[in-house]
């Protein structure tokens, strides 16, 4: 990177998670406002014994977790498309992270996985080290 690609507003990866960041503030603020929430864009799987209760879950919630994907997706692929990178390998890339997240929140709600101590970070953490 260049010092005047530096000195611009949104030259870097640094400042666009700024101004997402505090997009997403904004928006859930003047929602609460207004007496409205993002509350049905936080998805999150329930707690779950057998493999059929997690896939229920999954499988009902499935249009909020599509739903969460496109937001984030879309408002991500804006600084994807000002940076210069190219959209469709970000989306690619996007999407497989955001599968195995949702695999590891899926894990962490195990009924069991607190005997465990499976918690998302610590499983997350295990995920990136053998990646």
């Amino acid at each position: 990177m260049t010092a005047s690609e530096a000195r611009q507003p949104f030259g870097t990866e640094d400042w666009w998670a700024v101004a997402i960041g505090l997009l997403a503030i904004v928006v859930a603020y003047a929602l609460f406002a207004s007496g409205g929430s993002i509350k049905w864009l936080a998805v999150a799987p329930e707690k779950w014994s057998c493999v059929g209760q997690i896939a229920g879950d999954l499988g009902k919630h499935a249009s909020g977790y599509v739903a969460l994907f496109i937001a984030f997706a879309a408002v991500f692929s804006v600084a994807i498309a000002a940076l210069g990178l190219p959209i469709g390998q970000f989306v690619a890339g996007f999407l497989v992270v955001f599968i195995v997240s949702t695999a590891i929140f899926a894990a962490g709600a195990w009924a069991q996985a607190s005997s465990y101590n499976l918690e998302p970070p610590l499983i997350a953490l295990a995920v990136g080290l053998i990646v």
